[in-house]
């Protein structure tokens, strides 16, 4: 038997059947904004700078995903079967968390299954980084403008 062939890795998709009370916003706009949110209390007024700063509207523009490493995060095809989505920015979540088997740099934009996709750092580090808050410029720039 060739057990190379089994040689990737395999992902456990969680069983949500309600998931939507992770999420909230119109997505006017079709954008997932994902945070993990560790705390419970990852910083909402810097989110909404960032997103304001891609002329978007937080609330009406985009569907805002909130993650807590301690409960069930829904896949992204779950999302994208119960809303159309286009492009994405995750802060402090990974592909691993939703259900994506791919890696990538942080601040990178990159086209995956007919979706733009940006991760990065999680808002609590990002908020007190100039370095990385100019490099999460340049990527919701390509992103957004």
């Amino acid at each position: 038997m060739n057990t190379a062939f089994f040689d990737y890795t395999i992902y456990k998709i969680s069983d949500l059947t309600n998931f939507n009370e992770s999420l909230t916003g119109e997505n006017q706009r079709r954008i997932l904004v994902g945070i993990l949110d560790e705390q419970q209390n990852e910083p909402e007024t810097f989110l909404h700078k960032i997103i304001n700063s891609a002329k978007l509207d937080l609330e009406k523009d985009c569907l805002i995903l909130r993650g807590h490493p301690e409960s069930a995060i829904p896949t992204f095809s779950q999302i994208k079967s119960f809303q159309n989505i286009e492009k994405a920015v995750l802060f402090g979540l990974t592909g691993k968390d939703l259900g994506l088997n791919i890696e990538t740099h942080l601040y990178i934009p990159f086209s995956f299954n007919n979706c733009q996709f940006m991760f990065a750092d999680k808002l609590s580090i990002l908020e007190n980084s100039v370095e990385r808050k100019k490099a999460l410029w340049l990527g919701l720039q390509t992103l957004f403008l």
